[in-house]
């Protein structure tokens, strides 16, 4: 069995004790499964990463799908997605007023 990784966001930049609005990836209808890697690459004690899912590109429904918290001790989770939706949110709030941080979200699934 073969994997195939996207990376969906790529090192976007968190301002220390900032957020960043929503960031929106569409997703493949065909899907069924997906494992979704999300990365804490920079200084950040607390990295807080909202997954949220909507079947829409507005996000108009969104529902929240999963929370994690990152830092320099745990820099990276994996959130198994067994019902893959439409759309899914990415929105990062770095509560660490004094390291600024980037992070990242790759999406394995079966090739």
């Amino acid at each position: 069995m073969s994997f195939q990784n996207i990376t969906a966001i790529n090192a976007v930049a968190v301002a220390a004790g900032a957020a960043n609005d929503p960031v929106p990836i569409q997703l493949d209808y065909s899907l069924n499964e997906i494992l979704i890697y999300v990365k804490n690459i920079g200084d950040s004690t607390n990295l807080t990463v909202l997954l949220e899912s909507s079947p829409d590109a507005e996000g108009v429904f969104k529902a929240p799908l999963q929370t994690c918290t990152l830092s320099t001790t745990t820099r990276t989770a994996v959130i198994p997605v067994s019902n893959v939706p439409a759309y899914i949110f990415v929105t990062a709030t770095n509560s660490d007023s004094s390291n600024a941080t980037t992070y990242s979200v790759i999406i394995s699934k079966r090739a």
